[in-house]
């Protein structure tokens, strides 16, 4: 054994995803670690499109104007939950909004954390 410092410890192995409760049943809520390579991508892409969305919804012009970025706001979010959990969409869509919005939540730390793993540094 060498006396160098380690810098980081690295595994291949994957946690076991988080577990939440509706109704009694218990349904698991994903890391992207648990996702294909493709389905982190999709992920990812519905993360941010979801949250340019609410700048969005903030800046309509109008109610009705809201109104429709409410409404594919709802269709994302749903989608975004359906893919980052095992929970069926119909069960995430029963849900009330402070249920879903605490999911999303949770899914907005994994991403955080995904982001800070791919910052370095100072990488041109």
């Amino acid at each position: 054994m060498s006396d160098r410092n380690v810098l980081l410890e690295l595994s291949t192995a994957v946690v076991e995803p988080d577990v939440f409760t509706v109704d009694g049943e218990e349904y698991q809520l994903l890391g992207l670690n648990h996702l294909s390579d493709q389905d982190e991508v999709t992920v990812m892409a519905m993360y941010a499109r979801y949250a340019k969305m609410a700048d969005v919804l903030t800046e309509a012009p109008n109610q009705k104007k809201a109104e429709e970025v409410a409404k594919v706001m709802r269709k994302q979010r749903l989608g975004l939950l359906a893919k980052m959990t095992t929970c069926p969409v119909d069960i995430l869509g029963k849900l009330p909004i402070k249920s879903q919005i605490a999911l999303m939540n949770a899914i907005g730390e994994e991403m955080e954390e995904k982001d800070d793993e791919g910052t370095g540094g100072d990488e041109a």
